[in-house]
């Protein structure tokens, strides 16, 4: 795993590296770690965590076989709740990502969106598939709201759960029968989608 360079980081916070097999066929990415996350050491061990598990169940995904990470590895400081992760934090964190094998790479939420899969949007593209060129060599990109979400915006849960119930209706877990259900473009949507 490639070590950012934590020295020259101003947040000086408990880092919680990802989680998982590195050489997993999809890999989760999120934003930051939260509160409860920087005290276990986990990724996605808190509220969000719980909902997360809720819509893997519904793709049918089994979480130790994903690899679990975000685009930081530090919680962001905030005076209340959770905030975004200063660019500057993202440039130096983020290239630890660079050692990630999977296939499929399903972003969760704005940040990871914007800084691994830039030009896509949350809102127009969530649910969607994008081949895209993503750490040396060409992946599955699937933009998704971010599990904590629906804890904010309770209208979302079920736009969320028919984003995940879809994406499994379109292919196995295993990635090779991805393959047989998209189209190879820059911009492949999964059928039954509104383009």
């Amino acid at each position: 795993m490639t070590i950012p360079d934590c020295a020259r980081c101003s947040y000086k916070r408990t880092p919680v590296w990802g989680d998982g097999p590195i050489d997993a066929k999809v890999a989760l990415i999120g934003e930051a770690p939260g509160a409860v996350e920087e005290r276990t050491g986990i990724p996605f061990s808190g509220p969000a965590g719980r909902q997360l598990g809720e819509l893997l169940a519904i793709a049918g995904y089994d979480i130790a076989d994903l690899r679990v990470d975000n685009v930081v590895a530090c919680r962001p400081p905030a005076v209340k709740g959770n905030k975004p992760p200063a660019p500057a934090m993202i440039r130096r964190c983020s290239p630890r990502l660079d050692d990630i094998q999977a296939d499929v790479v399903i972003l969760l939420g704005n940040t990871p969106i914007q800084t691994l899969a830039p030009g896509l949007s949350l809102k127009a593209n969530h649910g969607l598939a994008f081949r895209r060129q993503l750490w040396g060599r060409e992946r599955w990109v699937v933009p998704m709201y971010h599990p904590a979400a629906c804890l904010h915006q309770p209208a979302l849960r079920a736009v969320m759960q028919e984003d995940w119930k879809r994406l499994s209706e379109r292919f196995e877990v295993a990635p090779m029968a991805l393959r047989a259900h998209f189209t190879v473009e820059s911009h492949a949507v999964l059928p039954g989608y509104p383009n």
